[in-house]
């Protein structure tokens, strides 16, 4: 069951597609020519900035549970 709100996973999912359109662009420049490849890589780039944005500003994550971490500086027991 995923717990990302309506808001995070349309955000995802619109990240998934500004990174493909960033790709595509490159791509289309480099076999193509530096027409309609610039605009898609420099909409996409423009679209990857604007989403992570948006993602940062919906806040942090919960903190991570590891357990208790040794730090070294604790004595063994022995015994």
């Amino acid at each position: 069951m995923s717990t990302l709100t309506h808001s995070e996973t349309r955000l995802r999912r619109l990240l998934g597609w500004t990174l493909g359109a960033t790709v595509l662009g490159v791509a289309a420049s480099v076999y193509h020519g530096p027409g309609l490849g610039a605009w898609l890589s420099v909409a996409g780039l423009v679209g990857l900035v604007l989403c992570v944005h948006r993602l940062g500003r919906l806040g942090p994550d919960p903190p991570l549970r590891f357990g208790k971490l040794r730090t070294g500086h604790e004595k063994r027991r022995s015994g």
